[in-house]
């Protein structure tokens, strides 16, 4: 049976995984029996070529970006396929951009000497295929693995299957829907915000040494809010509006997530008591409990100072003003005004837990798709006039001999504005991480000199850039 024969080949170790690098044909005369037509292990062999084949499509994008190399199986036999490519990216009016299936008729093919079988380990049923010409040094290796070489896992690939990043931008519509709280709920919601996001309403616990318990609030559609409670610089958000949670009679308990990573569940639970009256609000008892998930019993806060624990409540809470104030904020947002402390905001750190990410296929599908597009040879002209025209390229880099895969990509980006002294600039972090799959864009820090803060945002869709500084200049670019 080919069970048989693939245990035979494996315990006497004749399908060792090939060296880095490397795609040695697997088969000699002694072993060519195994991939003949007539062989007991034809039926696998012939659903693992069929396999392969049909996967080339599905990780085109991939295969772009791991090998340069647009590629397909020739149509023949299972045991004469053999494998194509062209290149994956043409000039076309100046221009970069990727190859497509017409592009086989008119330009050179490359192609594998042999049959795709001659590099199939039967052990493992992947094939890892030399494409290099008779005259080439080295090897040119296409593996049937990209997709892990890529760093898709399967369970990011069950996670795409299952529909998990349907149900996650569900999920966030809800985080950002628009609600009208009732008045009082409002105004109670409100001051307490105000009380909790007070410069000296700090909590200790002896056991977190210096690290202090505070708050801030962050403003929701409507006359909603939610609580952002912090120890030590790491926050976590209320995963349900403050009046949601908080009970007329002033008790609390609230579950509290990291920021965009709600689909974690929660991370800490906090509850306590407040006196919301018309004059003032208070704190009652001693303090507030919290109880981090990975802790066994929870921890009870104190303030430092007793007075800071109550509040006025005479500044009235009017909704149009809240709005108002909302509407300035996104106005200053769209126009940076130097160090104005909103530039966390223009280019927000979105993605963390890359692993448990219920979109984390399509995270690594739209990088794909985003570094064959922004190649370094599609420049985007400049369109607006705050500096001498201008052009800027875009590039997907790793660094360091790192692995070429989803979550090491980086961004470069080569302005073409000599005279003014522009540099090509690099892009803080990881790509992934900024990556906003809602509105298709990629919107990141990227490097300047000390204190200077820039930010640049590029829509996939749209082939656009525009690159915010904190020198009061916007550039934007765009794409032919």
């Amino acid at each position: 049976t080919c069970s048989a024969v693939r245990s035979y080949l494996e315990d006497n170790k004749l399908m060792e995984d090939q060296e880095s690098g490397k795609c040695d044909l697997m088969y000699d005369e002694d072993s060519s029996f195994v991939i003949q037509s007539d062989s007991v292990c034809a039926d696998e062999i012939s659903s693992a070529v069929t396999e392969f084949c049909q996967g080339l499509s599905r990780w085109d994008l991939v295969n772009r970006v791991l090998y340069g190399k647009q590629l397909r199986c020739t149509d023949d036999d299972w045991d004469s396929i053999a494998l194509e490519s062209i290149p994956a990216f043409k000039t076309a009016n100046d221009i970069q951009v990727r190859t497509t299936a017409e592009d086989w008729n008119s330009m050179e093919k490359q192609r594998s000497q042999l049959p795709i079988v001659q590099w199939l380990n039967i052990v493992t049923m992947k094939f890892n295929v030399d494409m290099a010409g008779p005259g080439d040094d080295g090897w040119e290796c296409v593996a049937s693995d990209s997709a892990q070489q890529w760093g898709i896992s399967p369970e990011m690939q069950a996670q795409e299957k299952k529909e998990s990043c349907k149900a996650w931008h569900m999920q966030q519509q809800d985080m950002a829907k628009e609600v009208s709280a009732p008045d009082n709920s409002a105004t109670a919601a409100y001051n307490l915000c105000r009380l909790f996001s007070k410069h000296d309403f700090h909590l200790t616990n002896s056991e977190y040494g210096d690290n202090e318990l505070y708050f801030r609030c962050a403003w929701h559609p409507k006359n909603a809010f939610r609580l952002h409670a912090c120890i030590g610089g790491i926050c976590k958000q209320s995963m349900k509006y403050v009046h949601e949670v908080l009970g007329e009679d002033g008790l609390f308990n609230m579950s509290l997530s990291e920021e965009n990573g709600e689909f974690l569940g929660p991370q800490w639970y906090l509850w306590g008591d407040v006196a919301v009256g018309q004059d003032t609000t208070t704190l009652k008892s001693d303090g507030l409990t919290l109880k981090q998930f990975h802790k066994t019993t929870p921890k009870t806060f104190s303030l430092k100072a007793a007075d800071a624990g109550s509040i006025a409540t005479s500044e009235e809470f009017s909704p149009e003003d809240f709005q108002e104030k909302r509407d300035d904020l996104n106005e200053k947002i769209q126009n940076p005004d130097g160090h104005d402390g909103l530039w966390d905001q223009r280019c927000p750190h979105l993605n963390n837990h890359w692993q448990r990410h219920p979109c984390a296929y399509e995270m690594a599908m739209w990088i794909a798709d985003f570094c064959t597009t922004f190649s370094h040879a599609l420049p985007m002209d400049q369109m607006d006039d705050s500096a001498t025209e201008g052009k800027l390229k875009l590039q997907c880099v790793n660094y360091g001999g790192t692995s070429r895969t989803w979550t090491s990509i980086k961004l470069e980006s080569l302005p073409e504005i000599k005279e003014l002294g522009e540099q090509s600039r690099k892009g803080v972090d990881a790509i992934f991480q900024y990556v906003d799959l809602t509105s298709q864009t990629l919107n990141m820090p990227v490097e300047f000199e000390t204190g200077f803060d820039s930010c640049m945002s590029v829509s996939l869709p749209e082939r656009k850039a525009v690159h915010w500084r904190s020198d009061e200049k916007k550039l934007v670019f765009q794409a032919a």
